[in-house]
């Protein structure tokens, strides 16, 4: 009868440290599975802000272009009315 007994606990010790180590390793599976989500996280957030940096760069320069553009125009249309007038 008490040997019955020992055995019964032990198999459900034995039961038990599986489940535990079952849950470890799934804890650890998530811990892997946050890390490398967050490091793709960082990654596209590097990769967005690059290409902001860079579309704000081309959107400076195509104002100038277009500042210096509309400069030109308006110098060369008053040179046409000057020489409307003439």
């Amino acid at each position: 009868m008490e040997a019955d007994i020992i055995t019964n606990l032990r198999c459900r010790l034995k039961e038990a440290e599986e489940e535990r180590l079952k849950a470890a390793q799934y804890g650890l599976q998530l811990v892997e599975s946050q890390n490398e989500l967050q490091n793709q996280l960082d990654k596209c957030r590097n990769e967005m802000m690059t290409m902001t940096e860079s579309y704000e760069q081309e959107k400076y320069t195509l104002q100038r272009e277009v500042e210096l553009k509309s400069r030109m125009l308006e110098s060369l249309s008053c040179e046409c009315e000057a020489i409307k007038q003439q």
